[in-house]
C-alpha cells in the first residue's frame, strides 16, 4: 500500500531554503539541498536503497530512473562480485555517496526520496529514527527537538535546560541544525545533553490540538462522479503537521461532511493514498437534512467527547461552514484555536467576521504561524509542500507570506 509521508512534506521545515541561493522551481533541486544526512528522509532513503529487495526493475520501472543510474547504483551496491549479502557489499552510508553515483543528480535523489516515502521507508510519528550517543529517538520525538534546539534562546538553553554552556554555543553557532545526528556531532553534545533535550521536549508536548474537517471544497477540489486524482495542493502537509505536531500521535482527525452515507464509498481510501490523516468521518442525512443545525451537533458531539481538547477547524465558504464555525465558537468559548474557511467563492465579507480566510494551504500555514499555532520554519515547510504539489507560488512569494504574518 501506498503510504503518506508526512517528512516528505514538510523536508524537515528546513529555514535555510532562500539562504541557499537555489532555484526551486525544479523540485529535485529541492529534494538534494534539503536532504541531510541523519534526517528521516536520509534514513528510510538508504535503507531503501541498502535492501535486497530493491532490485534494478524496481529503480528503473516503478521509481524511475535513468537506466544507467539504476544499474550504477546497483552495482555499487552489491560489490564487484555482483551478488547482495556478500562480504564484498558497498552499501550506502550517506546522501552523498548516493549522489556520486554516476547518472544521479537532483531528480534522481527526488524520485528516489518520493519512491521511499510513499512505499513506507522513510520514518514517521513513533517509528524509531536511531539511537545516538545511547539515546533513542522516534521520528517525531526527533522533530519535536530540532524545533526546539533551532528556536530557543541562549537563556532557555543554559539557564532553563540546565545544557553545559559550551553545548549551547555550539548548537547556537551550528543553527540551523538539520538532525538529531548532526546534534549528536556537536561540541560537548553527549548523551547528557541529548537525554535532557529529549524529556524537554516530551514533557513540553503538552495535550494534542484536534482538528476538524469538512471535506468537498475543503480537501476534495470540485469533481464529477469520479474523485479527483489529488487533494488541494498542501492541504495533506498542513494536516500531518497539526495532526502530529508536539510529538502527536494519530486520533485526533475528524472530518465532517455534508454527504450521506451512501456517497461515502472510496472516500477513507482516497483520504489515506492521497496522505490524509485517517479519522471518522460525521455525515449528513439521507432526507431532509438541515445543513446547518446537523452540523453544528456533528462538531458539537465531538467537542463533547473531549471536553479538555481545543481544536481547529477548516471549512469552506461554498455552504454554511462560516456560519456552522461562528456557532461553534459562540457554544465554546475558548475551545477554537483557530477556525480557517477556504475561499472558493466570492463569499460575503460579513460571512467571516471572526474567522480566518484563506485562499490556498500556503496562506492558511501562514495565518496558523501568525496566530502562533505553528512555527516559523514549520509554516514555511508547508508552503514548499504546497509548491511541490503545484501551487503557483515563488520561493520569494513564501518568504512575503512570512513576513506578512510573522506575529
Amino acid at each position: 500500500m501506498r503510504r503518506a509521508c508526512k517528512h516528505l512534506f514538510l523536508l524537515l521545515s528546513f529555514t535555510t531554503l532562500c539562504a541557499c541561493g537555489q532555484d526551486m522551481a525544479d523540485p529535485g533541486g529541492m529534494a538534494f539541498a534539503l536532504v541531510a544526512d541523519g534526517t528521516p528522509e536520509a534514513v528510510g532513503l538508504l535503507k531503501f536503497l541498502n535492501t535486497g529487495s530493491t532490485t534494478f526493475e524496481i529503480l528503473d520501472d516503478e521509481v524511475p530512473l535513468d537506466r544507467r543510474a539504476a544499474q550504477n547504483l546497483i552495482d555499487h551496491r552489491n560489490g564487484p562480485d555482483g551478488v547482495f549479502n556478500t562480504s564484498d557489499d558497498d552499501l550506502f552510508d550517506s546522501v552523498l555517496e548516493v549522489d556520486e553515483i554516476a547518472y544521479v543528480g537532483e531528480t534522481a535523489l527526488e524520485r528516489l526520496l518520493h519512491y521511499a516515502c510513499l512505499d513506507g521507508w522513510v520514518p514517521e510519528g513513533s517509528d524509531l529514527l536511531g539511537t545516538y550517543d545511547g539515546v533513542t529517538f522516534s521520528a517525531a520525538e526527533a522533530d519535536a527537538v530540532l524545533v526546539f534546539v533551532n528556536a530557543a534562546g541562549e537563556a532557555e538553553l543554559d539557564y532553563d535546560l540546565g545544557l553545559d554552556r559550551r553545548a549551547v554555543s555550539s548548537i547556537i553557532e551550528a543553527r540551523p541544525v538539520r538532525s538529531v545526528e548532526q546534534l549528536s556531532q556537536l561540541y560537548y553534545v553527549g548523551k547528557t545533553a541529548l537525554s535532557k533535550l529529549k524529556e524537554h521536549c516530551t514533557v513540553a508536548s503538552g495535550a494534542e490540538v484536534g482538528l476538524i474537517s469538512d471535506l468537498d471544497r475543503t480537501v476534495i477540489p470540485p469533481h464529477d462522479d469520479v474523485l479527483p486524482a489529488e487533494p488541494y495542493a498542501g492541504v495533506a502537509a498542513l494536516y500531518n503537521e497539526l495532526e502530529y505536531r508536539n510529538l502527536g500521535r494519530p486520533g485526533d482527525m475528524y472530518y465532517v461532511t455534508a454527504r450521506g452515507p451512501d456517497r461515502l464509498e472510496g472516500i477513507p481510501e482516497w483520504l489515506d493514498i492521497n496522505g490524509l490523516p485517517q479519522g471518522p468521518i460525521e455525515t449528513g442525512g439521507t432526507e431532509f437534512w438541515e445543513a446547518r443545525a446537523e452540523k453544528v451537533r456533528d462538531i458539537s458531539k465531538i467537542l463533547d467527547a473531549h471536553p479538555d481538547q481545543t481544536f481547529i477547524l477548516f471549512g469552506d465558504s461554498n455552504h454554511v461552514d462560516p456560519e456552522v464555525f461562528r456557532d461553534i465558537i459562540d457554544l465554546y468559548p475558548g475551545r477554537i484555536e483557530a477556525a480557517l474557511v477556504h475561499l472558493v467563492n466570492n463569499a460575503n465579507p460579513d460571512r467571516l467576521v471572526g474567522l480566518h480566510p484563506f485562499d490556498n494551504y500556503a496562506r492558511a500555514a501562514a495565518i496558523l504561524y501568525g496566530q502562533g499555532i505553528l512555527t516559523e520554519s514549520v509554516a514555511r515547510g508547508v508552503m514548499m509542500a504546497a509548491k511541490y504539489d503545484g501551487l503557483d507560488i515563488t520561493v520569494s512569494g513564501i518568504e512575503d507570506l512570512i513576513a506578512a504574518h510573522r506575529p
